[in-house]
């Protein structure tokens, strides 16, 4: 059948109608009249795979990845990186008109952009999953599937991550790796001249030999590594570190600090863009440029906390993560008041000692802050929010609490941190709409 294109949704997909249902094709572009074949066919919507472009958008461009398509990383490298930009920022404004009923147009906020420096070899990190039987392959899942697609190359990756991924094949092909290793994650400090191994394993674990074998292959191969560590599922989320070699950390250098970055700790994935993000959030405070009180909420390694403990007198830094947490504390100078639990435990049992901050930010993971604890956060009364997000629905949902909590938006931005991907990076700044005062505390 043939399908015209209206807009792209977000999660990648182009949107097209046929006799009133709502027809989902991955790989197209706004204004394309496709060929297309139905995969799945729902009663209020189907799933289409396109045939053939019969009218391509002038957007269009060759991706230039030779997976493209069939791996399940990217979604947007057929469209010029002008245009994905827009796409995305489209994306973002309706998410929150239809999320939340919240119209940024008609409030007078725009959508500001912050494009990323470089769109490809941005990535200082990437996790591979590996298949030992029948023979070894290394790569991604296929688009939608727990299907291995091997991958030698990642063009949205660093040039040391693409090295080690080489150094890891030969590795792989003689037998030098682990079999009860199901992935590794490849780790790059800001120069991209030396990276972390982190090897993570099934059911099994592997014998000293075998991890001392490996260490050896990849001291020969890839002496860029400068350490390998080993984890464990203990449940659902968590991972015990089981091994290790060589150093335990990377120094990564942003916007002007230094920070500790441990194996099995969460840091930003856009080298090029990095440092302009953190000087975007922390940049200035409710009074000038200094303050008071900031809270610094999902913290990892302190990449908001660090520099804010520079303008600010107290900082309250929350990490639920070990692995960040260590990372949080080792960056953050001996007055930074550090808790490792989750930021809805924290504001439970201490909003009152953290009562009206100057700042608070938060920067959660997709599932965002949820209600409940976007209430909390509103309890404790910050002067102003800085809301850091990579999931526009989750945004919307939670924005919707802020506003109906006394606050207003002030600035919105679309941080592309994530090009040729699918995935909206969003900051949004919320000022309270009323002066606190001592009856409020």
């Amino acid at each position: 059948m043939e399908l015209q294109i209206e807009k792209l949704i977000y999660g990648g997909d182009g949107l097209a109608r046929q006799n009133g249902k709502s027809v989902f094709v991955p790989f197209v572009l706004p204004g394309e009249r496709v060929a297309a074949e139905v995969k799945e066919d729902k009663k209020s919507f189907a799933r289409a795979q396109v045939e053939r472009v019969l009218e391509a958008s002038p957007d269009r461009v060759v991706a230039p990845c030779p997976y493209f398509e069939r791996c399940g990383g990217c979604h947007y490298q057929h469209a010029s990186y002008e245009a994905q930009v827009e796409f995305k920022r489209g994306i973002l404004m309706e998410s929150l008109k239809r999320t939340a009923g919240i119209d940024l147009q008609a409030m007078g906020v725009p959508i500001q952009v912050i494009a990323s420096a470089e769109p490809f070899g941005y990535r200082n990190r990437t996790r591979v999953h590996l298949e030992h039987a029948p023979r070894f392959s290394l790569g991604y899942y296929r688009g939608g599937t727990h299907e291995l697609l091997a991958v030698e190359q990642c063009p949205i990756s660093s040039p040391l991550i693409n090295h080690a991924l080489q150094a890891l094949w030969d590795i792989g092909n003689h037998a030098g790796i682990p079999r009860a290793v199901r992935e590794i994650e490849i780790f790059a400090e800001d120069q991209d001249a030396e990276c972390l191994i982190e090897l993570y394993v099934g059911d099994g674990r592997p014998s000293e030999g075998e991890l001392d074998r490996f260490a050896q292959a990849v001291q020969r191969a890839l002496p860029e590594c400068v350490g390998i560590h080993g984890f464990a599922p203990v449940k659902a989320g968590v991972m015990r570190q089981i091994a290790s070699a060589g150093e335990a950390a990377l120094d990564y250098h942003a916007a002007g600090s230094t920070y500790r970055v441990s194996a099995g700790s969460f840091f930003q994935v856009n080298r090029h863009l990095l440092s302009q993000f953190v000087a975007l959030v922390t940049h200035g405070a409710s009074h000038g440029t200094q303050g008071k009180r900031a809270l610094d909420l999902y913290a990892g390694a302190g990449l908001f906390a660090l520099p804010l403990s520079d303008s600010y007198q107290e900082v309250f830094a929350v990490e639920a993560s070990p692995f960040s947490f260590a990372d949080l504390q080792a960056n953050l100078p001996e007055t930074a008041h550090t808790y490792c639990q989750t930021t809805e435990s924290f504001l439970k049992q201490r909003g009152e000692d953290v009562l009206a901050p100057d700042l608070a930010i938060v920067d959660p993971p997709r599932a965002g802050v949820g209600v409940e604890g976007a209430k909390l956060l509103a309890s404790t009364l910050p002067l102003e929010i800085r809301y850091v997000s990579c999931d526009p629905v989750t945004l919307a949902r939670d924005l919707k609490v802020l506003l109906a909590s006394g606050y207003g938006i002030e600035e919105v931005y679309m941080v592309d941190m994530f090009p040729q991907t699918m995935h909206v990076e969003s900051f949004v700044r919320l000022r309270s709409s009323r002066r606190i005062g001592k009856s409020d505390l």
